[in-house]
């Protein structure tokens, strides 16, 4: 296996391999198979690796991911489409096929984890968003209420949210996707199209956890919710991955005198069993359309007076029921 270094084109000889204004590929030596491409006529740049399933979101405005069907077999590429981003973009890519390559990562899991390192090197301290709390504050609700049904280690273990993994929770028998919402509604926005598919054999259910600010001395903060959770944990090795995928959704612990914001739940958590009938799109349910051509899709629903389950998996009860 050649070193990171020597593997891949240098950026002067991709800038010459730009200026012609051709298409070119050129595979990168490694496992699984790769490639980096140059397409003038979108224009974009991009590596292409086989689909493994995973689904990365990149939530940028020029970086794509889309599958496709090529040579008889489905294919993930990663695209820059702004021209004048190819030059510094195409180390990033190669990062990102590193990753891939030589750390034996998911496509997804190898995004996610490029991303996070530059938008890391950028960010100021005090840059959490407000999705970014209010979805992390609802996954750890979830979290630390599974500790009842499944145990703290097992718990952990199950978030995969942070992970970028289709669902936010892979417990036995189940997938679980959870989503917090501060409106008056229950409405939430999915950010894919895979978001609400479901696995081959695994139900898939959604809770929806409503939230709303409290003044002082009420409610808890983020903050809170993560020492509740470390503390149950204790020290040793799953503290560590506890901590490992707070730090792949964005949080350090030097964000914490910023959040100040107190949250008490508004409304009991809905649970609902995404089947045929739950309001979503899913490739399946788009038939007849050309998706490579519409490599990203975000939708929100609207739950609003549609009645939560009334039967739910024992393993759920008690994220029905949880204290915020």
């Amino acid at each position: 296996m050649k070193t990171t270094v020597d593997r891949h084109l240098d950026v002067a000889g991709f800038e010459r391999c730009l200026a012609a204004g051709v298409p070119v590929e050129f595979p990168v030596e490694g496992r699984p198979r790769a490639a980096v491409f140059i397409d003038p006529a979108t224009p974009a740049i991009g590596i292409r690796v086989p689909d493994d399933g995973s689904r990365p979101a990149a939530g940028l405005e020029h970086l794509l991911v889309r599958t496709i069907h090529r040579d008889d077999a489905r294919w993930t590429e990663v695209l820059i489409t702004r021209a004048e981003l190819f030059l510094d973009g195409y180390p990033l890519l190669c990062s990102i096929l590193d990753r891939i390559q030589l750390q034996r990562l998911s496509t997804a899991v190898a995004v996610t984890d490029t991303l996070r390192i530059l938008g890391s090197l950028l960010r100021r301290v005090d840059s959490l968003s407000l999705e970014t709390e209010l979805g992390l504050i609802g996954e750890l609700v979830v979290l630390r209420s599974l500790n009842s049904s499944v145990g703290v280690g097992d718990a952990v273990e199950a978030w995969c949210g942070p992970a970028a993994e289709e669902h936010d929770f892979a417990l036995p028998g189940l997938d679980l996707e959870v989503k917090t919402t501060q409106g008056e509604r229950r409405a939430h926005w999915i950010s894919s199209l895979h978001q609400l598919d479901t696995s081959p054999g695994r139900p898939l259910w959604m809770l929806s956890v409503q939230v709303t600010r409290t003044g002082p001395g009420a409610g808890t903060t983020l903050v809170d919710r993560i020492d509740a959770v470390r503390a149950e944990i204790g020290e040793g090795t799953l503290r560590e991955t506890f901590n490992a995928k707070l730090r792949q959704v964005g949080w350090h612990d030097a964000l914490a005198p910023t959040m100040r914001t107190r949250w008490r739940l508004r409304s009991v958590p809905g649970a609902y069993l995404v089947d045929d009938a739950f309001p979503r799109l899913t490739p399946s349910t788009l038939t007849g359309i050309d998706m490579a051509r519409v490599p990203d899709v975000r939708y929100r629903i609207d739950l609003s007076g549609l009645e939560s389950a009334t039967s739910i998996p024992d393993i759920l009860h008690p994220a029905v029921n949880p204290e915020l």
